[in-house]
């Protein structure tokens, strides 16, 4: 039996990792009862892999979400959105001239110039503009052919 503050911990270390050995290692032994035949741990197995399976998406989801939007407005006022991880960086009316596709250029390559913060846990500050991000192009699907990669305006 592994005590409520050691679980707490254990899930913590093992909710930032990149890995299944830290998902097990937070089970602290529970695959070894599983083999044995007890339903109880068998299913608490699916359960962690279905976990795992979950947060590997998640993850995948969220670093797809890293490109230049360019929005057609309704009334000819085109926008152009960095988005990186899922969180606006910038907005701004799309580049028309020469002078303002090299002005945003500038702002994509110091955004991608910036460290990206270390894989873990989401802020909770950016949890909803991600989640709106994610209903935006989930419902407009065709929205992606809009979109570019960041490396096409830092070159």
């Amino acid at each position: 039996m592994v005590r409520s503050d050691k679980w707490t911990r254990r899930t913590a270390l093992a909710a930032g990792a990149a890995g299944v050995a830290p998902l097990l290692a937070a089970c602290g032994g529970a695959q070894q009862p599983a083999a044995t035949g007890q339903p109880a741990a068998a299913k608490r197995d699916v359960t962690l892999e279905w976990l795992f399976g979950a947060i590997v998406r998640a993850r995948t989801a969220v670093d797809l979400l890293t490109f230049v939007y360019r929005d057609p407005g309704a009334f000819g006022d085109d926008r152009v959105y960095l988005i990186r991880r899922g969180v606006v960086r910038a907005t701004f009316p799309y580049p028309s001239t020469p002078i303002e596709h090299e002005a945003f250029r500038a702002v994509v390559a110091d955004d991608v110039a910036r460290a990206e913060p270390a894989v873990g846990p989401l802020p909770t500050d950016c949890i909803d503009e991600l989640l709106l991000i994610m209903a935006w192009f989930r419902a407009h699907p065709e929205a992606f052919r809009r979109t570019t990669p960041l490396s096409q305006w830092v070159q």
